[in-house]
């Protein structure tokens, strides 16, 4: 919003202008706006500066063709950086914008009254989001790992990014165990567990000390082993030697690379799809509301499910124009 107020200025100003003339006095009645001074459009377009990455991020996490949950952890980190950064607005600043800002307004007299209110503006934005998001934990945010292009979290801490793969490993090892558990328990043993647990008719079965060592042992063994491969299999993926272009479709990465990582891929089925906003839901609804309207009340409710799905995937499966007209006239004869 701010951003297209900043577009509008010329006309802003020319408006104000003529509403202070004697002819705007009587078009508009003796209405009266407060004027926008230099120093103020100077504020607004540092505070553009500020915001621009809370627009950046939205956009980036309301998608609903690729993974967003695992983009939330670093665009929050990336937000938290921005705002701790003091030397934003310094005349030495490498951004594009704020070489701009300076060299508008570098040379007037409030400048530096501009600057202090900026940081003002940042510190009171970054003082809010810390208080908001001081529950995160790494429990949540190794989840990033998963996108083979953040696989090395750069945007975390050393100590966090070795918190982060000991989780991965530990996430790697239940899903080998849980490969290990038999699929279908065996029909006969069922209805024996089931008779004896009504009828005490059968001999319990006596366990020597050398048969529960033995199970313990063996137990400890498979443990140790889960470890073992959980942790090979974590390294090969981690492995810098490993490049993947940020280009690269994330998916479609998991769909090729399936084999060369089988326990890390079940993760990657489990997180890559949950969405970071209710964005996409949303949008649904949205096209709901322009599909069903007070001069199609009538219009059944498989008819409007069927239009909705057309609409939001007809781009993934190159649908034509001709192919939706016959889709429905066959639906209309049936």
């Amino acid at each position: 919003m701010l951003e297209k107020f900043i577009k509008l200025k010329t006309s802003i100003r020319i408006f104000l202008e003529v509403l202070l003339s004697s002819e705007g006095q009587r078009e508009f009645r003796n209405k009266s706006l407060p004027t926008i001074q230099e120093e103020d459009w100077a504020l607004v377009e540092g505070t553009c500066i500020i915001i621009r990455i809370f627009a950046k991020a939205t956009e980036v996490l309301s998608g609903e063709r690729y993974p967003t949950f695992i983009y939330a952890m670093p665009m929050m980190r990336k937000i938290k950086s921005h705002l701790r950064n003091k030397e934003m607005f310094s005349r030495d600043s490498e951004d594009g914008d704020v070489k701009q800002l300076y060299q508008k307004y570098g040379r007037t007299t409030f400048i530096s009254s501009v600057i202090r209110k900026l940081n003002v503006i940042r510190t009171g934005l970054l003082s809010e989001y810390l208080s908001r998001f001081r529950g995160l934990t790494i429990e949540i945010m190794w989840t990033s790992m998963l996108d083979p292009r953040l696989r090395t979290l750069k945007h975390l801490s050393l100590m966090e990014r070795e918190e982060a793969k000991a989780i991965l490993i530990k996430e790697v090892e239940e899903v080998i165990l849980l490969e290990e558990e038999p699929k279908m328990s065996n029909p006969t043993e069922t209805s024996t567990t089931m008779v004896s647990g009504v009828f005490d008719i059968f001999d319990s079965p006596v366990r020597t000390e050398t048969q529960e060592t033995n199970d313990e042992d063996f137990l400890t063994q498979k443990h140790v082993l889960n470890q073992i491969s959980a942790r090979r299999e974590v390294e090969n993926y981690l492995d810098h030697t490993m490049i993947v272009s940020p280009k690269v479709n994330s998916l479609t990465w998991w769909r090729e690379n399936n084999s060369r990582f089988p326990h890390i891929a079940v993760l990657a089925r489990k997180w890559l799809c949950v969405t970071a906003t209710s964005t996409p839901s949303e949008r649904v609804f949205s096209d709901c509301g322009l599909g069903l309207t007070a001069k199609r009340s009538r219009l059944n409710g498989y008819i409007l499910r069927d239009q909705v799905m057309i609409r939001r995937n007809a781009g993934c499966v190159n649908i034509t124009q001709n192919d939706i007209e016959t889709f429905f006239s066959r639906k209309k004869k049936s």
